[in-house]
């Protein structure tokens, strides 16, 4: 990018009312989220020495040696990236798998179905109901306690996340005013948002049906940036750049190419706020940006500001560090982690319970299975332990089972006053 185009992109920038926020300036921080954002810069103050996992904490947090091992092996990685001047793809592909790979993963053991993983810092909700429901399934949920010893490398198949999705390097469609502005096309390095499941399939379809009108008179929400009909992304969240060390262009580049991608995903989330009934929306709009120069990589958060006829989006920049250091990627890693504990315990559910409130849709012909036991309220009263709080009940299968204490089992299904449950 040359320095004019860099200058004309930025203007454009503060005539959309877009700013970024250096490092520091939490005085500015938006009361809605300075939990979230004192979470981000406490993780960014880990080391490995007060982080290493105690001996005999090992089956209480069974994560922290895998999640230390990860930090060594990126930070090798990075190191190594450098020493042999790596273009930016060769970077991409070489860190962006080991510091993304939680939106990729599940977090249930394929064993036990107990947790495998937990946010180091795990994240509050502004929402009391919603705080009070997620809490209960927090107290719910224990760490996997399988033996390492005997299931041997399966204790590494995580499965893959049926949650969240990404695209990369695809073209962001801007509304037309700001398009014609720009000198080029947009296209991110990747962009994660959540995965057109069953539950949103429903709901989508309902809204749709309903032709909900909200005050201004829009209609359906939009639903993601990418073009239809290949969009199975939805309500982005997450943006990352990445250049390479090499590469003669700075974060400012980064920021100014982002800008307007940001943009765009707060409008989207802002669009849930124009149907009629949705209320109160505390957990977004809020996009994560993420943009590194090789090693050196950097976390915001962007936010909505401002009445509607005078909106500004600002961007607040939270963490900066080399992932060639040992401590650095560490404090990236848990980072991370944290985001991805928002978008599932936090931004998901908020997503799901406003689109049901815009529908009315109950919560039992939303679940996303094709059991009955877990569609039906008298079925599933069999079961003890399972969580049927209604604004989760609508998560996937796993989610589900990951709730249950103690694990199902055969013996604990075999006989109940409405009938008897065997193997198939």
């Amino acid at each position: 990018m040359s320095p004019e185009e860099l200058a004309k992109l930025k203007k454009l920038a503060r005539q959309y009312g877009i700013t970024f926020n250096r490092l520091g300036s939490s005085s500015e921080w938006p009361s809605l989220h300075i939990d979230l954002f004192e979470s981000i810069t406490a993780l960014g103050t880990v080391s490995a020495q007060s982080y290493h996992p105690v001996a005999s904490n090992a089956y209480v947090e069974p994560w922290k040696s895998q999640t230390l091992r990860r930090a060594k092996r990126l930070a090798e990685l990075a190191s190594k990236c450098e020493s042999e001047g790596k273009n930016e793809q060769s970077w991409r592909l070489t860190v962006e798998p080991e510091i993304l790979s939680r939106f990729t993963i599940e977090v249930a053991c394929p064993h036990c179905r107990r947790r495998i993983w937990r946010s180091e810092i795990e994240v509050v909700l502004n929402d009391h109901r919603a705080l009070e429901s997620l809490e209960r399934r927090r107290r719910n949920r224990a760490a996997c306690s399988c033996d390492p010893l005997i299931i041997g490398d399966q204790s590494f198949d995580h499965g893959v996340n049926p949650l969240f999705t990404d695209r990369a390097d695809e073209k962001v469609h801007h509304e037309a005013s700001l398009t014609t502005k720009l000198s080029k096309e947009e296209k991110p390095d990747r962009v994660y948002g959540l995965k057109s499941t069953k539950v949103f399939h429903k709901l989508l379809d309902r809204l749709d049906q309903q032709s909900v009108v909200g005050d201004d008179g829009a209609s359906m929400p939009r639903l993601s940036p990418f073009r239809e009909p290949e969009n199975d992304i939805l309500f982005p969240f997450l943006v990352l750049e990445a250049k390479s060390a090499r590469s003669s262009d700075d974060f400012q580049h980064m920021q100014a190419q982002s800008a307007f991608t940001i943009r765009t995903l707060l409008q989207i989330q802002e669009g849930l706020a124009d149907i009629r009934g949705s209320g109160m929306l505390y957990t977004f709009p809020l996009v994560w940006f993420l943009c590194n120069r090789g090693d050196l990589w950097k976390v915001s958060a962007a936010v909505v500001e401002g009445p509607q006829q005078n909106r500004s989006y600002k961007v607040f920049e939270l963490w900066q560090g080399s992932i060639n250091l040992l401590d650095n990627a560490l404090q990236l890693l848990l980072i991370i982690d944290h985001i991805f504990d928002w978008a599932r315990d936090g931004y998901r559910p908020s997503v799901i319970e406003t689109l049901k409130i815009c529908t009315q849709a109950n919560t039992a012909s939303l679940a996303e299975t094709n059991c009955f036991s877990l569609t039906n309220d008298r079925i599933g009263n069999w079961l003890q332990g399972w969580d049927h709080d209604e604004s989760t009940q609508s998560d996937d299968l796993n989610e589900q089972l990951e709730r249950a204490r103690p694990p199902l089992s055969y013996e604990r299904w075999t006989h109940y006053k409405f009938g008897t449950v065997r193997d198939a």
